[in-house]
């Protein structure tokens, strides 16, 4: 089933992408995947922080726009592509989830259970989001508020798959 987009055909389309390069192997996967999108007209940006080495100074991938990890950084894209395990994930689930922003898994770590693809398939992967040939599931996910005793509101978020609440009281 094709995706549904609210964009025309004649938008440009753009995909935040948020690599997990903590090997030169993975730099050259981002590469190869900025290669495909790109050669299909498809603009892309590449989240960097203290996590993606190599991107940055790297001779194709730094000619790209490289954005941090900050809530804006999936406005205006079609999806986020992850290129990592569940950490990766659940990082771009956060920039995608602050613009309401569908986000693809492609496991590239160890742990990999929120990724709906796996290394192998990538160039299979990538192909389907170039000829927008996806179907976007949405998936339940969690509000948190945090009241103190006196009921006043000291916290706020949300959560994928999971809520862990601990104690500031802790004692021993």
């Amino acid at each position: 089933m094709a995706a549904q987009s609210n964009r025309r055909a004649s938008d440009q389309r753009v995909v935040l992408l948020v690599p997990h390069t903590g090997s030169m192997g993975n730099v050259a996967t981002t590469e190869r995947v900025v290669r495909l999108l790109s050669a299909a007209g498809i603009s892309v940006r590449i989240v960097v922080d203290d996590r993606t080495t190599g991107v940055s100074e790297h001779p194709y991938l730094s000619l790209y726009p490289l954005v941090a990890a900050e809530p804006e950084a999936a406005r205006g894209c079609e999806l986020v592509l992850v290129l990592g395990g569940d950490g990766t994930f659940l990082r771009a689930a956060d920039l995608a989830h602050a613009v309401d922003v569908p986000v693809l898994g492609v496991n590239m770590g160890h742990v990999g259970f929120l990724a709906e693809w796996e290394e192998e398939s990538l160039e299979t992967a990538v192909e389907r989001v170039v000829l927008r040939d996806y179907r976007i599931e949405e998936r339940m996910t969690i509000d948190t508020v945090v009241v103190d005793a006196t009921g006043m509101e000291v916290g706020r978020s949300w959560a994928l798959n999971e809520v862990s609440m601990h104690s500031q009281n802790r004692r021993g």
